[in-house]
């Protein structure tokens, strides 16, 4: 493990070992998260309907997390060449 991926681990769990309650905050994170899409979906709609900005939103979720997958397994790919290439198992 790098010094920042251990930097992280004891950042996160410094943070969880001060919570009381596990179960807000991540329920939080997640309507911050949404409502960036919901903003988005009714800049780009802003007669829409709620039922259609929630499609709008969800529909970008989506694309977001896939598109983060595609860089992943970009990534990846390029990781496991430079390791072949250099006579190393990915």
């Amino acid at each position: 493990m790098d010094k920042y991926a251990a930097a992280g681990q004891l950042g996160g769990l410094t943070r969880w070992a001060k919570e009381p309650d596990r179960q807000t905050q991540p329920r939080i994170a997640n309507t911050a998260f949404m409502e960036r899409f919901e903003r988005e979906a009714r800049e780009l709609a802003p007669d829409a309907t709620d039922e259609i900005i929630a499609k709008m939103a969800d529909a970008a979720k989506r694309l977001y997390f896939a598109r983060l997958a595609h860089r992943s397994v970009k990534a990846r790919r390029a990781a496991a060449r430079a390791a072949a290439a250099e006579g190393e198992a990915p």
